[in-house]
């Protein structure tokens, strides 16, 4: 009995649940709940417009701020910088192209220090003094802009705040109208909630006095519906007033209404440039004197949604419907012709007013509404409007900046006809014909396809047409830059479907802007999984925003391109492989007439690649190394401007950009450079002949020689890293393959001593014999620890001593630290050469005497050496020249032990060497003061006295002018070039750059020398 108590009573909860919700009165009662809804959607939407509007006023004084201390920083040149950063060296600042404050800002030290030319001791004064200068900057107060004198930045504020103080003026009515509204509908609503709660439906009787007082409620509000309420309107009005206020971010604003506001709001203008600006630097406003140019209009663009309409509809017999008052907005007028009937197509001759229109691409006829629906088509030409043919002049300007016919003056109007009767070719006509022409072209090309098919058809017509205007009006910037863009989005549009030819050459770049087209293409690559070949790889990095071009690349643009295509297929072969990231590519265009009102958008199914991180800074990476390669010729080439194509600045090109033709004879020399794997050796004035120069090189242009040589895996001897003496143009040199590592070997020094004692000896006679240099060979092909690239150099050095003599002066350094035990085996091996022939000649036996001494060894060990292999007529040797005739004849049996027992105490001598010696085998470097000859005492940097006197006052200060240091000179008698090529060359030397630099002033590297000057 319970079970169906309990199921009775839900089933009678169940029937008034159902009959309530069907009833007229629940009906009722959701559809007032969804009109109180409709309150606060409104009021939230009210609220929501006004904090969006100071929200943009609030960015836009960030803006402002912004390019104002912009502006600041820009006024801080290099010279600001170099009195906070005394001793910086700012040349290579100016060799980058930074000449303020705003190029650098926010630079590191080691930011600073990756240029070429600071140090250490450079970088860190010129970051401190660079973050000392912005801080000054930034605190800096930020004037309030003025109107008539500002720049895009101040202007697009004025908009903010103008826009900011209408949308109060608009919605500050409408929030009052909708608080009372609200309040009158919300306290009957209320009434009727209570008192048809659900409870009293299950409790109580229909004919108990709530429910009648309900329905009684009900009644009246329905009543009050059909003839119109108080709260309705207001809820109509402020639902317009929005509506206006949300048009109004999407409209441009004309200098006039913005001057005249300005006049009248100055005060207001005055207390929100306070509030986002900080008080005015010329105290109290007063209102400015505003006198404004036809100019562009300012375009605001806002985030903030259209409007909605909030409508409310119930059943026939009870209907809410709030719409926007008839007084406050006007209703969108309708225009019944279509763009079908008033074009004008390609060819066809038309008449207006007495002028024959001939060419078409025009619209002629009446009623053509704007594409946003709102007013006429502005390029519309009506035939009925009356023209003042008597005064035309196509020449003169009457038209404003947003050009329209049918608002135009009838002088006006027949101007614009004379213009398109003529041809539409007059170079000095007004651009305002021009843009009217062009609205029309902008429409059928971007509007009519969408409702007109045949209008596709007119695109190759409109393209040719834009792109003859543009040859001809190609010196005005705003008409250039609209139909630039034009023909970038109809093109795009026209290619989005288009097939895909990889082997194409890309767009043209331009700097920091990366075109759709060449975007579109680089997301096609990834999309197919192609390669990115090198020449898209360039378009791609140079048009790239984030792209910051070095000197090296701005002055010598041609060689950059061929050595980042170079370097970038030396990498990644064929290309690298671009991911197909999920951000889209989406194409946008602001059309120059205001007919569309919005701006035009086209989304492409393919990534935007060009947003990806990675990828770039691979790119990024390539061009670094470019840079580096070019900089010693981007600086050569600023500081002789006429010299771009001389040996000397070709040298310091890297070989991959060397003419054909040299490469080609530089090979073709290096296949005759080969003879039974010894090095040729060839006088320096054949190598020079092929570079068609025909001077000694100075010993920069012997390094840079070098160098280049050595990016090419060829080496030449002799090399200034071993000796201080440059050859002469009849020298002999030797060159030679590198393969494999450059690295030499710890052994090579002590190969490189023993080779130059070895050649002296051999030499010394005039007649370095075939059995003489076999010796050599065995030897160093048996020396211990030198690597293959050493061996090959030895070879090559052995081949140039041959021909001449290696000295023996200044070995005494190389020598001393050998122990006693290592320097006699030592001379026993230079017998073995002495012996190599059959014979011993006099003045191999000077030589021997002479590097025994060298040795330390006692002079009676080698003529004890000698007597014991060959009978000698003399007893007591002497070191006269003269007392010595004839060769000395051999016990040949006694040499082969010798030479058996050298071969022994070469491999013991590289041991012990090893162990006796490590920081001169670890160091081959240092074997290079071994060839040295003895020279008078050096000072800074190895030069002479006067030189370095020189020096050390120059290091005083880190910049001279021409003047000051001529006098320098002059007091030192030297001559001023000369000097600062013989300083630049040591430091070269040393340091692999110059010490002096410029012109005038003369900028002096003083932390290179910082150590050695101490």
């Amino acid at each position: 009995m319970k079970a169906i108590a309990a199921a009775a009573i839900i089933a009678v909860i169940l029937g008034f649940i159902v009959w309530y919700q069907t009833s007229a009165t629940g009906i009722m009662r959701r559809k007032l709940r969804a009109l109180g809804r409709s309150f606060d959607e409104l009021e939230a939407r009210i609220q929501e417009q006004i904090l969006s509007m100071r929200t943009a006023a609030r960015q836009a004084g960030e803006a402002y701020i912004a390019a104002m201390r912009k502006r600041y920083l820009q006024s801080v040149s290099l010279d600001d910088i170099r009195k906070l950063a005394p001793g910086a060296r700012m040349q290579p600042l100016r060799d980058m192209g930074i000449m303020n404050l705003l190029a650098c800002q926010g630079w590191s030290a080691p930011q600073f220090e990756r240029l070429r030319g600071i140090g250490p001791d450079s970088a860190t004064r010129l970051a401190a003094a660079c973050s000392s200068l912005t801080k000054s900057a930034y605190r800096q107060p930020i004037p309030h802009p003025v109107l008539d004198d500002t720049d895009a930045a101040g202007k697009q504020l004025f908009a903010r705040i103008f826009l900011q103080h209408i949308n109060h003026e608009t919605l500050k009515p409408a929030r009052a109208a909708l608080e009372a509204a609200s309040g009158a509908f919300k306290s009957e609503w209320i009434q009727i909630r209570d008192q048809t709660g659900f409870l009293t439906w299950i409790f109580k009787s229909q004919t108990r006095d709530p429910l009648r007082a309900a329905i009684e409620h009900a009644q009246r509000l329905q009543s009050r519906m059909a003839t119109g309420s108080d709260w309705g309107l207001a809820f109509s009005q402020a639902t317009a007033r929005l509506t206006e206020a949300l048009a109004l971010v999407r409209l441009p604003i004309s200098p006039s209404n913005l001057s005249a506001h300005v006049i009248a709001q100055s005060g207001k203008y005055q207390a929100a440039f306070d509030e986002l600006l900080g008080p005015s630097l010329m105290g109290a406003s007063v209102p400015p004197n505003i006198s404004m140019p036809a100019e562009e209009p300012i375009h605001v663009q806002s985030t903030a949604a259209p409007a909605r309409t909030y409508q409310i509809t119930g059943r026939p017999s009870f209907k809410i419907d709030v719409s926007l008052s008839q007084s406050s907005v006007q209703q969108a007028p309708t225009f019944s012709a279509t763009s079908a009937e008033c074009w004008i197509p390609m060819g066809r001759t038309t008449s207006v007013g007495g002028f024959k229109l001939t060419g078409g691409l025009l619209y002629v006829g009446q009623d053509l509404g704007a594409i946003h629906g709102r007013s006429l088509e502005p390029a519309l030409i009506d035939p009925e409007l009356p023209l003042n043919l008597a005064a035309a002049n196509p020449r003169q300007r009457m038209l404003n900046y947003w050009s329209n016919y049918s608002e135009a003056e009838p002088t006006a109007r027949a101007s614009y006809l004379q213009w398109i009767a003529d041809g539409k070719a007059d170079p000095a006509a007004d651009v305002g014909y021009v843009f009217l022409y062009f609205y029309g072209l902008e429409r059928r090309a971007l509007s009519d396809p969408t409702n007109d098919p045949s209008a596709v058809s007119d695109r190759e017509h409109i393209i040719a047409e834009v792109k003859r205007l543009r040859a001809i009006f190609a010196t005005n910037r705003s008409f250039n830059k609209y139909s630039g863009d034009f023909l970038n989005y109809v093109e795009t549009l026209h290619a989005i479907d288009s097939g895909f030819d990889s082997t194409a050459a890309p767009p043209a770049v331009e700097r920091y802007q990366l075109s759709f087209e060449l975007r579109r293409k680089l997301g096609k690559f990834a999309v197919d999984g192609e390669p990115l070949p090198a020449n898209w790889a360039y378009a791609w990095y140079y048009s790239d925003p984030r792209t910051r071009l070095l000197a090296a690349a701005e002055r010598c643009p041609d060689h950059f391109k061929s050595l980042f295509t170079h370097e970038y297929q030396r990498r990644y072969g064929e290309g690298l492989l671009l991911p197909a990231n999920k951000t889209r590519l989406k194409i946008t265009y602001r059309a120059a007439s205001a007919s569309f009102g919005e701006f035009l958008a086209q989304a492409v199914d393919l990534p935007d690649v060009s947003v990806l991180t990675a990828s770039y800074a691979k790119l990024d990476e390539v061009a670094t190394a470019c840079f580096e390669q070019l900089d010693g010729y981007s600086r050569f080439v600023a500081r002789n401007r006429d010299q771009p194509d001389s040996w000397e600045s070709r040298l310091l090109l890297p070989p991959v950009l060397w003419p054909e033709s040299l490469r080609t004879e530089l090979e073709t020399f290096m296949r005759s450079s080969r003879q039974s794997g010894i090095p040729a050796t060839h006088p320096l004035r054949s190598l020079m002949a092929i570079f068609e120069h025909t001077l000694a090189p100075t010993r920069a242009q012997y390094v840079a020689l070098a160098q280049a040589l050595g990016t090419l895996k060829i080496g030449i001897e002799p090399s200034l890293q071993f000796t201080k003496e440059v050859p002469g143009i009849d020298d002999p040199i030797a060159l030679f393959p590198v393969e494999g590592t450059p690295e030499l070997g710890r052994g090579f020094g002590f190969a490189s001593l023993l080779l130059q004692l070895a050649s002296a000896v051999a030499s010394a006679d005039r007649d370095f014999s075939e059995p003489e240099i076999r010796r050599l060979q065995e030897e160093l092909q048996k020396t211990p620890e030198v690597e293959p690239a050493g061996r090959q150099r030895l070879l090559a050095r052995m081949a140039v001593n041959r021909l001449k003599s290696p000295s023996t002066n200044g070995l005494k350094a190389a020598i001393a630290p050998l122990s006693a035990g290592i320097r006699a085996q030592v001379a026993d091996f230079l017998l073995t050469v002495v012996y190599a022939d059959g014979l011993v000649d006099p003045a191999e036996v000077r030589i021997m005497e002479k590097i025994y001494t060298l040795l330390a060894l006692d002079s009676s060990m080698l003529y004890s050496r000698l007597h014991g292999l060959a009978a000698i007529p003399t007893t007591t040797p002497s070191p006269a020249p003269a007392q010595r005739s004839g060769p000395l004849k051999l016990d040949m049996e006694k040499v082969a032990r010798l030479r058996a027992s050298s071969d022994q105490v070469s491999q013991r001598v590289a041991a012990i060497y090893v162990e006796d010696t490590p920081a001169v085998v670890e160091q081959p470097k240092e074997f290079a003061a071994a060839n040295r000859p003895d020279s008078p005492p050096l000072g800074l940097l190895g030069l002479d006295s006067a030189h370095a006197e020189l020096l050390a006052v120059v290091l005083g200060r880190a910049q001279w002018t021409r003047g000051e240091f001529e006098e320098i000179c002059t007091d030192k008698g030297l001559m001023t070039d000369g000097a600062i090529e013989r300083i630049n060359d040591a430091a070269f030397t040393q340091y692999n750059q110059p010490l002096i630099e410029g012109e005038d002033p003369l900028d002096v590297g003083v932390h290179l020398l910082k150590e050695t000057a101490a």
